[in-house]
């Protein structure tokens, strides 16, 4: 991701939790998430925003003063090397209809993936069906945004002990994505200008 990107998602999210009322909280609670885990979010990231948006068909939105209100989350990228997480795109998504969302770039995968890289394995992971359910966990959850995303992204899920989804409709559909073989690429031998399939 260029710096420029990286500035434009900084800068919108900024917005986004500028525009943020005491009805959108309330709204909020109102669809189940509570008070607590709004705090707790906000004391680790920012927790959410909120911005006016249009989207295209390929599931990217883009700031429309025009547009429809859209909550908003910060998708996060906790890097080793970093001290504070990366911002590498954003969701957004109507509470009408919290099962539809669009990314600002199309970057993001999962809300929680820091929670993939956590040393207690045994423990189980609990994984969500939508942005508003990872919200009511506290951000204790995964969330799959992009199903389409790189095994290198999911991976991390095989090895858990448990998963915990909060639907039959998400089990299923995680059981079938993890059961997908893994893709191998083509492996060969090369010495000098001879080279051999293996």
């Amino acid at each position: 991701m260029t710096a420029g990107v990286a500035a434009t998602l900084n800068e919108e999210l900024a917005k986004s939790i500028a525009n943020v009322e005491t009805k959108h909280i309330r709204h909020l609670i109102g669809l189940g998430v509570p008070p607590s885990a709004i705090a707790e979010i906000g004391a680790r990231q920012p927790s959410f925003g909120v911005l006016r948006i249009e989207h295209g068909g390929d599931g990217l939105f883009w700031p429309a003063e025009t547009g429809f209100t859209a909550m908003v989350l910060p998708v996060l990228e906790r890097s080793p090397r970093a001290c504070l997480p990366s911002v590498v795109d954003l969701v957004a998504f109507r509470s009408a209809r919290p099962s539809k969302w669009w990314w600002r770039i199309g970057a993001g995968a999962l809300l929680g993936s820091e929670l993939l890289s956590d040393h207690w394995l045994s423990d189980p992971l609990l994984v969500v069906s939508t942005p508003v359910a990872w919200l009511r966990a506290a951000g204790e959850a995964v969330c799959i945004l992009n199903w389409d995303c790189s095994d290198f992204e999911l991976s991390p899920l095989r090895d858990r002990q448990e998963l915990r989804c909060d639907t039959a409709e998400l089990a299923a559909k995680l059981r079938d994505r993890l059961m997908k073989p893994k893709s191998v690429p083509r492996i060969v031998v090369r010495a000098g200008d001879f080279c051999d399939a293996a």
